[in-house]
């Protein structure tokens, strides 16, 4: 199994790319389905990238979805970097992405 190297240890890649998968189908639900393929070649990229560290995996993952015309707040890419190094869970990036919508 292939692994990601990051701060305080390793993430295997499958790992990762099924965060990705699970958040990015969770805020998609509008079927925006431009967001859906966007995210689908993020997760190509990164299955096709060699083993880097997290953050570097993450700036590439958002400069390639900028180039596709999306934009990714310097907040929710900490809320990204903070999943990804499992400082929060899916379920806390969602409430705070919910309340973020709720109060728009």
């Amino acid at each position: 199994m292939a692994y990601i190297k990051r701060i305080d240890g390793l993430i295997s890649r499958k790992e990762l790319l099924d965060d990705i998968h699970h958040s990015v189908r969770f805020t998609c639900k509008t079927g925006d389905f431009k967001e859906i393929r966007g995210a689908e070649k993020i997760i190509d990229r990164i299955k096709a990238a060699p083993e880097i560290d997290i953050e570097r995996a993450l700036n590439n993952a958002i400069v390639s979805t900028e180039m596709e015309g999306f934009e990714i707040s310097e907040k929710d890419r900490e809320l990204l970097l903070k999943l990804l190094k499992k400082e929060l869970g899916l379920d806390e990036v969602i409430e705070i992405k919910n309340k973020e919508f709720k109060n728009g």
